[in-house]
């Protein structure tokens, strides 16, 4: 397997860190630039032993590297990864910075694997969000054994889905109204701490923006229409996690049974009972645990509940996805 440079784009952040920890993990990094804006206020980071200076992001960095793992707040280096990607890096678009542009190639969970025939074109791959991947993760099974016709649901995301400031946040808004103080309120500007915030992020025609790109990146992934997925994303106040409370309905007709067997001969998903199914259990584990299972009362599909670490989830997309392009012989 050949060595790669690799360079991460947002080291110092919440998914940037897992990705660092991660590639330590491989054989194929033969190198690391850890790439961050000056405002992280992080210099150095640790890699294998050794502590790497943070750089700040430009061409002059990324001499040497074959591959960018870009995990930076979307739109803050763009053009940057423009560049890259002409230059000849592969761009691994966690950011979702080219989610929109048409033909873009998408890669989740080793599904719909003929998305990666143009990533050598583009120079850029997009890995969905881990709300995506999660929503695709317990709808395969469904699909490939009964046909999806419909998910609905509910997500519930962690303050982590706003990265390190939405996590700092909330740990400043819990300690504040302990303290009968003002609690901080700039990621969160009506309060996370005790609540539920049902509307976070840009809206289009009611949609969040995250859920109209979730459901748009899970029915690619999938090779189904967009209308069979519908979301509401809320943020709890848990510091990480995501959770899914969905009904699915499918072409042929299931139950819970029916729907156990499948997931249990699903590669990306897990069942799970009990404690194994909350947040906070699951971190570290990019698996989604799938349970309480319930054959829908009308004989309409079934109802079920899903979570995973979705920092895990999405790092561990991210890096199958490059090993992927090395099995195929399109890197290196």
């Amino acid at each position: 397997m050949p060595e790669l440079g690799v360079a991460v784009l947002g080291a110092t952040g919440v998914v940037g860190s897992e990705l660092v920890e991660l590639l330590a993990e491989t054989g194929w990094v033969q190198s690391l630039i850890p790439l961050a804006s000056p405002a992280s206020k992080t210099p150095k980071i640790t890699f294998r032993g050794s502590a790497l200076t943070v750089l700040n992001p430009s061409a002059d960095a990324l001499e040497g590297v074959h591959v960018i793992f870009a995990a930076a707040p979307r739109g803050k280096q763009k053009a940057l990864l423009q560049e890259a990607a002409k230059a000849g890096c592969i761009v691994v678009d966690l950011a979702n910075d080219f989610a929109e542009e048409r033909g873009m190639p998408v890669s989740g969970l080793g599904l719909n694997p003929t998305e990666l025939d143009h990533v050598g074109e583009a120079g850029i791959v997009v890995c969905p969000g881990p709300l995506a991947l999660a929503l695709a993760a317990v709808s395969a099974p469904m699909h490939e054994d009964f046909g999806l016709q419909s998910l609905r649901g509910t997500a519930l995301v962690g303050a982590s889905s706003a990265g390190n400031a939405g996590i700092h946040e909330l740990s400043g808004q819990v300690a504040a109204l302990f303290n009968s103080q003002d609690p901080p309120r700039a990621v969160f500007e009506g309060g996370l701490a005790f609540d539920l915030v049902p509307e976070h992020g840009d809206a289009i025609g009611g949609w969040l923006r995250s859920e109209l790109e979730a459901v748009r990146h899970a029915s690619r992934l999938l090779g189904t229409p967009g209308d069979r997925f519908a979301v509401t994303r809320v943020v709890v106040p848990t510091f990480v996690g995501l959770a899914l409370s969905v009904h699915l309905r499918t072409e042929t007709p299931i139950d819970a049974e029916g729907a156990a067997q499948a997931f249990n001969e699903a590669p990306y998903v897990a069942m799970g009972a009990g404690r194994d199914l909350q947040t906070r259990s699951r971190t570290g584990h990019p698996v989604v645990r799938v349970g309480r299972l319930r054959s829908d009362p009308s004989g309409d599909g079934v109802h079920l509940w899903a979570s995973t670490d979705p920092i895990r989830l999405a790092a561990t997309n991210a890096i199958a996805t490059v090993e992927a392009l090395l099995e195929r012989g399109q890197l290196g």
